[in-house]
């Protein structure tokens, strides 16, 4: 069975995301917390 196999790869990057600050706010939690936490920087 010839030509089996990855053919092509995309990406996404959505532009009306949820920011980090909405979450938390959520959860009641501090979003500075969670950013130091997980590494992001927006």
């Amino acid at each position: 069975m010839a030509g089996i196999g990855i053919v092509s790869y995309g990406a996404y990057i959505p532009i009306n995301r949820i920011k980090i600050e909405d979450i938390a706010s959520t959860w009641g939690k501090n979003a500075e917390d969670i950013k130091r936490g997980l590494n992001v920087f927006e």
